[in-house]
Parts: C-alpha cells; sequence; structure tokens
C-alpha cells in the first residue's frame, strides 16, 4: 500500500501503515537474528527453528513463514532491502540455514 497507492493516502493512513511497516521490518529482523535483542523477540528450538508458544505454535510459525516470504517477495519485486540494526548479510541463505547440530538445513 505505501509504494502503490501513496498519492492516495492521508497523511494519517501514511504515518500508521508506516508504524506498521517498522513493526514488521523489526519482527523480520527478529525472526532472521539480524536484531541486537534478538534473544527477548524470537524464540528458537535447539534445532533453530522459531518457536513461539508451548501449544498451537504452528499458526504462528505458519505466519512469521508467510510474512518473511511475502514481505521478501515485496523487497525483491521493488529492488529494496531490508533494514536492520545490525550488518544485513552478504547473501540471505545463510540466516535462514538453521543451527541443527546434525547439520542440516530446514527452511519452511
Amino acid at each position: 500500500l505505501l509504494t502503490e497507492q501513496r498519492p492516495k493516502l492521508s497523511a494519517q493512513q501514511h504515518c500508521t501503515l508506516r508504524e506498521y511497516k517498522s513493526k514488521a521490518e523489526h519482527y523480520l529482523c527478529s525472526c532472521l537474528n539480524l536484531h541486537p535483542h534478538n534473544s527477548s523477540n524470537v524464540y528458537r528450538t535447539p534445532g533453530g527453528l522459531l518457536f513461539v508458544r508451548q501449544w498451537n505454535n504452528l499458526q504462528y510459525v505458519a505466519s512469521a513463514a508467510f510474512l518473511l516470504a511475502t514481505y521478501s517477495d515485496h523487497l525483491t519485486s521493488h529492488h529494496l532491502y531490508l533494514h536492520c540494526p545490525s550488518d544485513p548479510p552478504s547473501h540471505p541463505l545463510p540466516s535462514l540455514r538453521s543451527a541443527d547440530p546434525r547439520r542440516t538445513t530446514s527452511l519452511v
């Protein structure tokens, strides 16, 4: 909406959407371990998978995976980058690989 509907949005709507974008980017940076306060935001299993809640974890992890995939498509199609507080990775795939002790890679 920010990129496609910009001329049609009021100042209030534009401000609200910027806040949503900021919060989404903060969460995405945490999911990718690119946020300095990541330890208090996104928990992981010993194998490196996202863990949100003991019960019904799948709905939260599926939502996070959807947000990651959708926002990645948006950034790619508009030639934009995710701006995180720490240095961005040179290639996104290593950031998405799990820290699985068996040295396997898990992507959702």
